[in-house]
């Protein structure tokens, strides 16, 4: 996606039966917000780690996964995941395949370029297909807490929007719009902890949000959104 190189994927299966995930926190109680049953879609999980969403949704769900420890795990678990480098091409194992849902938890914050990444995987997702994002999200107590455990030495920092690995930073709305930017049209935001009538009040203070968004087919970019120089070097609108 980022860079264009030969990925390597490898398939991996074992004759061991599927284990139940024990615990995905706050998505067992997102899964009522879906449109439809998670049993009836298929799953493109990228960035899957030990697959524990991929048994929620269709026997043919698919997950991306770049560590071996984790890889590892999910061949326990019987799920098909490819190995694949968050910078690298999709496997050619996905060629030709259109899934009804893709999964991007705790991921998106790990690209360099979230925008070209939800591009590519517009391209494996069905008419009206559905992305759902979870991240963590800066709100106004993320700097005084990351002050604070810094000051305290609690776990060496915050490790909520401001963990060390993270190179992109989103709050709720710049989550939304990005997405939105990308081509799809926001269904769901917030988190399934927070009652419906306390989500927008909470939403900017909460550490991490929940996006449920549908694909809009045949999206164009309006007309202002891309600039591009010609070969004098002015500018022009490029569609």
């Amino acid at each position: 996606m980022v860079q264009n190189t030969d990925s390597i994927s490898t398939t991996l299966t074992t004759t061991t039966a599927t284990v139940p995930p024990i615990a995905v926190g706050s998505f067992r109680k997102l899964l009522p917000k879906l449109p439809k049953p998670a049993k009836t879609l298929s799953l493109l999980d990228v960035g899957c780690g030990q697959g524990n969403y991929l048994p929620f949704f269709a026997p043919d769900s698919v997950g991306l996964e770049l560590s071996d420890t984790e890889l590892h795990k999910c061949r326990e678990k019987n799920l098909t995941v490819y190995k694949w480098s968050f910078t690298d091409t999709f496997p050619s194992e996905l060629a030709g395949r259109q899934f009804d849902a893709a999964m991007l938890s705790h991921f998106l914050e790990h690209v360099f370029s979230p925008h070209l990444v939800l591009l590519e995987i517009r391209k494996y997702l069905k008419s009206e297909g559905l992305l759902i994002i979870h991240c963590p999200i800066v709100n106004p107590l993320t700097g005084i807490s990351d002050r604070l455990a810094r000051r305290y030495g609690w776990q060496k920092g915050f490790h909520g929007a401001l963990f060390g690995d993270h190179i992109n930073f989103f709050t709720a709305t710049t989550l939304r719009y990005t997405c939105e930017m990308a081509g799809f049209k926001t269904l769901y935001l917030g988190s399934p902890y927070l009652p419906n009538f306390l989500a927008k009040l909470l939403l900017p203070f909460w550490p991490s949000a929940w996006l449920i968004c549908q694909k809009i087919d045949n999206y164009q970019y309006n007309h202002e959104s891309c600039k591009s120089l010609d070969e004098q070097g002015n500018i022009f609108w490029r569609i």
